[in-house]
């Protein structure tokens, strides 16, 4: 398939975000509908992965760039952060810290439900021996 079909598609999947974040005034992102719209096309087969692959590994490949518009304009708005820095500073160390604390919880979780799941399944087969 072609680049330009494959990238003409995604630009209509941005286009569906679109018109969905007019139809429903909720404060989400167009791109965060066409993500999710995306997700749907995929995960329902209406679009397969190998037809858009090519574009998809081109975008990634370019995505540090992308961020130089967002990085530029918060340079722009340094104006505004003066006198918050303190806070945001504050805010990321936070954040940071909650991220890794529930992120090791939920790992150790999983973990203890994996390993109660794998005893279970040892157990119905008969592999566990009784002393």
């Amino acid at each position: 398939m072609g680049k330009l079909y494959q990238f003409g598609l995604y630009i209509l999947i941005l286009f569906i975000g679109l018109f969905l974040k007019i139809v429903i005034p909720a404060p989400i992102p167009p791109a965060v509908y066409g993500m999710i719209i995306l997700y749907l096309f995929l995960s329902l087969k209406i679009v397969k992965t190998k037809d858009i692959e090519p574009v998809t590994t081109r975008l990634l490949d370019i995505m540090p760039f992308l961020f130089v518009p967002a990085g530029v304009a918060m340079i722009n708005e340094i104006g505004r952060l003066r006198g918050k820095i303190l806070l945001i500073l504050v805010t990321i160390f936070i954040t940071t810290f909650l991220i890794l604390f529930v992120t090791g919880h939920v790992v150790q979780l999983v973990q203890k439900l994996v390993s109660k799941k794998e005893i279970t399944d040892e157990i119905k087969e008969g592999d566990v021996i009784n002393d």
